[in-house]
């Protein structure tokens, strides 16, 4: 396979790994299609539309038939299930669904980052908090191509669409309005996304580069991540330069699309906090979702690369 040859990596500083382009791209698209790609498959823009219009009619007479379900206030709903087990709204079956697919997506970031040239070359601290803190965005690129504006329908790692009814079933009605607020503003950046085209090479370099960002909170100070993130940049110029004379703008354009990335994961953090995650899901009996999710979906000591390799 093409990304066994990082194998002759290891003696390389970053510059001489990144000297052919062209192979750097190679092994990131085999390392995508074998690990990233598996977790919402591939289909056609048709295929897609296709299914969204049908969820869209189904959501519509469910609408109709049952009215806008939301989220129980947690009073009422602890008070509910400490009295009968019930699971009222669905908030935990809806987490443990969440939980596993973040576990898939996360075993899948790190698989897809051990094939990032120069990636082995970095302390294993901070291998963990590039991943971590990049999780949310790496997902946004994976997903975005779901995800229907208009319809306000999207398709999440457990491969089930959901119309805004269903999506909205997370906020109670005190949220409900910063919440719709939020999603508005997510399939708006995501229909941008799709109005890019980016091809896969150009998409498969952005996933890497969203990793290797290593101006986060908490930083990332390392010469060698910040030498990676510089070289993949420059990848990404010479990709974009095979579908434009001046790839430049196509560039900028898509600098701004990881900076607004950034900050619209933050707020739609704040919201999934509101969740209370680590009350009504069995996250924190999994050692490798409470590390990654822990000072992020919640507050908890963050023991940064003990399930590295869980």
């Amino acid at each position: 396979s093409v990304y066994d040859t990082r194998c002759d990596f290891s003696d390389k500083s970053v510059s001489e790994m990144y000297k052919d382009k062209d192979l750097i791209v190679g092994i990131l698209l085999e390392a995508d299609e074998n690990f990233v790609v598996p977790l919402a498959g591939r289909m056609t823009e048709e295929e897609i539309k296709r299914q969204q219009q049908e969820h869209f009619e189904a959501c519509c007479l469910q609408r109709e038939m049952f009215g806008q379900l939301r989220r129980l206030p947690d009073h009422e709903y602890d008070y509910i299930f400490a009295t009968t087990g019930l699971d009222t709204d669905d908030r935990q079956k809806r987490l443990r669904i969440m939980g596993a697919g973040l576990e898939k997506v996360i075993r899948a970031m790190v698989k897809f980052c051990k094939v990032i040239p120069g990636f082995c070359k970095l302390d294993i601290f901070d291998k963990v908090k590039l991943i971590k803190y990049s999780r949310q965005e790496f997902c946004l690129f994976i997903i975005y191509k779901f995800i229907n504006a208009e319809r306000k329908i999207m398709r999440g790692f457990d491969n089930q669409w959901k119309c805004e009814n269903e999506i909205s079933r997370m906020s109670s009605d005190t949220d409900s309005n910063v919440f719709m607020e939020n999603l508005d503003i997510h399939f708006r950046f995501c229909r941008d996304l799709q109005n890019l085209k980016l091809s896969d090479e150009e998409l498969v370099v952005i996933r890497a580069l969203v990793v290797m960002a290593p101006d986060r909170d908490p930083h990332v100070d390392s010469p060698i991540a910040r030498e990676i993130h510089w070289e993949l940049n420059e990848c990404l110029i010479h990709v974009l330069s095979r579908r434009y004379p001046n790839p430049l703008p196509a560039y900028a354009k898509i600098v701004g699309k990881l900076t607004e990335a950034r900050s619209q994961t933050e707020n739609m953090i704040r919201f999934f906090k509101r969740l209370k995650i680590e009350k009504y899901s069995n996250l924190m009996d999994n050692p490798l979702l409470r590390e990654m999710c822990s000072g992020i979906f919640f507050d908890d000591k963050d023991e940064d690369g003990l399930n590295w390799n869980s």
